[in-house]
């Protein structure tokens, strides 16, 4: 049974996660490793977006942790019962722009209807936006990370499509990953894989992964999109295979190609 490590966020209990339902049902053996925590702030300033929605043309959530800031926003300043009666009528018409299918069902948990789930990427989103958007009309609100790329900000510019970006949330290294890799390691050996979800997970993760797994030139590293591919080759990894989607079934589809090319 080939051993799957997934250096990834998780909300909620583990066993939930998406990733490691799908991969058990296909008989390999997941371990989520939570490799980023986060810092949320400016929530009142974006409760006050949330509050308006006569002054917006819609929302980008660009990752799982925008729309908890969302959430969190709401549930410091009112009550989800407040938003589905009061904000969430005025909210649903307009367009709830989402980059993968995490973030989708964490927006459907809102109310709201996800666009551009299937997009798979920031850039590839941006035309969703284009096609649903007028240049010049009202801005869409853009809760964002201290990280962001500026694929979207700036190709919004580009179109003359307004927005207003608001950090609302900082990542960082999770304070247990060096003690959960460790225990990984002692209880399970070496992974197989490594699953890298994000640049910043890849940015927090790196040393921790090359002081606890000393033979990492028998692990098979896979990126999960394009992005995430980049910045684990300019730290030095040699990335075995990417996930087309932020999804389970795009990781799932990317293993069994990387372990049946093995088995040849």
């Amino acid at each position: 049974m080939k051993k799957v490590m997934l250096l990834k966020a998780a909300k909620g209990n583990i066993e939930d996660d998406i990733y490691v339902q799908t991969l058990t049902c296909e008989g390999l053996s997941p371990t989520l490793i939570q490799a980023l925590s986060f810092k949320f702030f400016n929530l009142d300033q974006l409760y006050k977006q949330i509050s308006n929605p006569d002054n917006y043309g819609g929302i980008v959530f660009s990752s799982p942790r925008s729309v908890e800031a969302f959430t969190k926003a709401i549930e410091n300043n009112s009550s989800i019962q407040d938003w589905k009666s009061e904000f969430l009528p005025k909210w649903l018409p307009l367009p709830a722009y989402v980059v993968g299918n995490a973030t989708a069902e964490h927006v459907k948990q809102l109310g709201l209807v996800p666009v551009g789930a299937d997009s798979g990427n920031s850039q590839n989103l941006v035309e969703v936006i284009k096609k649903g958007s007028v240049p010049g009309g009202l801005p869409l609100v853009f809760p964002c990370g201290n990280l962001r790329r500026e694929t979207i900000p700036s190709s919004l510019d580009e179109e003359g499509i307004k927005f207003e970006s608001l950090t609302v949330y900082e990542s960082m290294a999770h304070p247990m990953i060096n003690e959960s890799l460790s225990n990984f390691i002692q209880n399970q050996g070496v992974p197989d894989y490594i699953v890298f979800f994000s640049p910043s997970g890849v940015r927090f993760s790196h040393q921790s992964v090359l002081s606890c797994i000393t033979a990492i030139d028998r692990v098979q590293m896979i990126a999960i999109g394009p992005t995430t591919k980049v910045a684990m080759e300019k730290i030095g990894y040699v990335v075995t295979g990417v996930a087309e989607s932020p999804d389970s079934e795009s990781l799932l589809k990317i293993l069994h190609r990387c372990i049946n090319k093995i088995n040849v």
